[in-house]
This record gives C-alpha cells, structure tokens and sequence, in this order.
C-alpha cells in the first residue's frame, strides 16, 4: 500500500485546502472531517455512484451554487443526507454538519476539487489517496491524531504475518478508518487473481460478507455466523469451533491478547489460550 508519486502529488493538493478550512477557525483535528463529506460527494459523482443519493442533493447542485446560497444549501444537504436517504449514506452523513463560516472558503473548496485530476485518482485508487489523506493528518503534530493511526508499514506487516485467506471474516472492532481490513482485502485479492481464480460463489462472499469493522461488528458478524460460522473469525479451531482475535484495546476497549472460541452457531463459549 505504498503511494506512488502521483497519488502523494493527489494528497499533497487535498492537504494544501485545510489552510483555506484553517482560515475559516478549522482545527487541524477537524480537517479531514471536514473534507470527507465533500470528497464523498465528488466521489460519487466521479464513480458513478451517485444514484445512492437524493437528487436533489449531488455535488453538481452543491458546487452550481455561490455565496451564501451555497453554504446554507451545504448544511440543508448535509441533514436530508442523514436523515432521508439509503441506510449507508444515512450512516455516513449522521449527525453531519459544517464548521465553515464563510461562504467564500466553501466556493474555494468546491473548486479546488473539481480541479483536480479524477481520472488519475482513480487509476492511483481512491481508497489509497484518502489513506495518504489521513496520514498526512496524523503526522501533523499538531492534530494529535498520530494516536488513533496505525502507519501503514505496521498494518501490512501484521496482516502479512496473519496470512488472511479467502473464506475467512476479517474482523475489527477498532477499524478506525480501516486501514487493516483494507490491506487484508488487497492480500486476498494479490494472491486470487482479484478474486477472479475463485468460485463465483466464493467470489460473492468475498466481495460482500467477508469485511467486518466498528463498533457493531461483532453484533453484525454474529447474524451472520449463524449461517457459516465455520468460515468466519479466523482459524478453525478443534471440533468445529472457530478462533477470533482482538486488536486495539486502547482505541476501543477490545483486548488485543484476547481471543474467544465460538461454536457452529456463532455462540461465544470459552476463551482461549
């Protein structure tokens, strides 16, 4: 998951708007936060996704708009998205809102990203370029953010030492901005011709079940152990159960020497050695 030259130049750019957040009383831990929700939008658009949204509330209508019409269309965009679309948009937008104040740093925005070269990011990989975001934000000292950021060399040196395989749940519990379940994704795919020397029901799987992270996960993962618990939770373990490990204690209470031991029904019955 190493940048390449012309994702970093990507970053680089994306970086260079926080002074324009910066000038509007921004925080440094509220960068990035800030850019997501438009990065999302502009994504979409250029990914083709856009269909997930509401009408009404795409980039082109947000960034069509001048002045103070476009901030107080931005804060109306950023409710009804969390509040009246798809469940995943609405979990992306909940509770969203903007600390922008100026109407002229959200025109500056908005036009900075529509400059840039969308058809390199998504050759470079968008996932990549909004990872090189985050560490540029978590090694700016001043954000304090270094904590809650895993450097990426020590996520692809751990997953490569766990040696994920296809059929098998890769579960977070601290999933942060995920960077592990997305270098354990890559390493399936580097090693399965993406996913192309698999079944087609193998294939499925892999594509939509496999990736658990958040608080929830454990929750959501549970339901789905119901069905094939023995594929999930890491390896198999003697009679039929099946092994998970924790990671990340301090940013989520999960503990990382623990492991527990589920039954077929993806019942916890015993912890682990």
């Amino acid at each position: 998951m190493t940048l390449t030259v012309a994702t970093k130049d990507i970053v680089s750019k994306l970086w260079g708007l926080c002074h324009i957040l910066r000038d509007d009383g921004i925080t440094y831990h509220e960068y990035v936060t800030e850019l997501t929700f438009l990065l999302f939008l502009k994504m979409a658009k250029e990914t083709g996704i856009e269909r997930h949204l509401l009408e009404a509330y795409r980039w082109d209508s947000l960034s069509a708009k001048d002045g103070v019409a476009q901030l107080e269309f931005y804060r109306i965009l950023l409710v009804e998205l969390g509040a009246n679309s798809a469940p995943r948009i609405q979990a992306i937008f909940s509770n969203a809102n903007t600390s922008l104040r100026q109407p002229k740093n959200l025109k500056s925005l908005t036009q900075a990203i529509d400059g840039l070269d969308w058809f390199r990011a998504q050759e470079e990989g968008l996932g990549e370029m909004y990872e090189g975001l985050l560490e540029k934000n978590a090694n700016e000292t001043k954000s304090g953010a270094g904590q809650y950021f895993t450097p990426r060399p020590l996520i692809q040196c751990m997953v490569n030492l766990v040696q994920p395989r296809p059929g098998e749940r890769v579960q977070d519990p601290a999933a942060g901005t995920g960077g592990f379940l997305i270098a354990a994704d890559h390493y399936i795919k580097e090693r399965t011709e993406e996913h192309f020397a698999l079944s087609t029901e193998q294939g499925r799987f892999q594509r939509g079940r496999v990736l658990r992270g958040g608080a929830g996960a454990g929750r959501a993962s549970s339901r789905d152990d119901e069905l094939d618990a023995p594929r999930h939770r890491g390896r198999p373990a003697p009679g039929g159960h099946v092994v998970a490990h924790g990671r990340g204690a301090a940013q989520g209470g999960f503990d990382p020497h623990e492991s527990a031991v589920w039954d077929e029904k993806g019942r916890r019955t015993a912890d682990s050695g």
